[in-house]
């Protein structure tokens, strides 16, 4: 007694199992590889999504996972070397810190040693703009930009008063 069912199989049909085989396998394979979750095991904080296994952070917020506070690389204290059209070369120390509850924005003390109050300026990736604004409510009014590249910001500004304005287009803030 004979438990096994024997096939005769024509060679053109086995070529046809075989491709047949070959089409559902790829099939397969491709259907795999698209299913892989390349987010599994990436951890987007603050409010970041994953994209293909990379973090999209929101403004604000740099990293691999979105954990650091893009304005926290500007903050510190930086010796100011100014070069400026009407009061000429000078140096000076300024600092940068928070402005509470504002992610975006940063304080500058002690700014072109001109001013008792802080500057607001606004930071954006690796820039800071200074919008035009009064601190000391005198008349004087500054504006400005700048680039932070590592600890280093190249910055240009100008400070114009009642009869003149001040363009320092040659700032290095070294911290």
């Amino acid at each position: 007694m004979n438990r096994f069912v024997q096939i005769k199989v024509m060679p053109s049909q086995l070529f046809e199992l075989f491709r047949r085989l070959i089409f559902f396998s790829g099939v397969f394979c491709i259907i795999l590889s698209g299913c892989t979750d390349k987010c599994k095991n990436t951890t987007c904080n603050n409010g970041g999504t994953c994209i293909d296994g990379t973090c999209n952070c929101p403004p604000g917020y740099q990293g691999d996972s979105c954990n650091y506070e893009t304005r926290s690389f500007f903050f510190g204290t930086y010796n100011v070397h100014a070069v400026c059209s009407q009061s000429g070369t000078s140096d000076y120390t300024a600092n940068i810190s928070e402005v509470p509850g504002q992610l975006l924005e940063v304080n500058i003390a002690n700014f072109g040693n001109a001013f008792s109050n802080d500057v607001t300026a606004t930071v954006n990736g690796t820039h800071i703009t200074i919008a035009s604004q009064s601190p000391d409510n005198d008349g004087r009014l500054v504006s400005g930009s700048g680039t932070l590249a590592g600890n280093t910001i190249q910055m240009s500004y100008s400070i114009a008063g009642a009869t003149s304005t001040d363009i320092c287009d040659e700032t290095t803030w070294v911290k």
